[in-house]
């Protein structure tokens, strides 16, 4: 669980940061 939520506040501060609009766009 503990992993479950840092990789979910991991995308979603990469994703509210801008430069994860990229990567995210990138990596799918």
């Amino acid at each position: 669980m503990k992993q479950f939520f840092a990789e979910f506040f991991g995308t979603f501060w990469l994703v509210f940061g801008g430069c994860g609009s990229a990567v995210f766009a990138a990596a799918y």
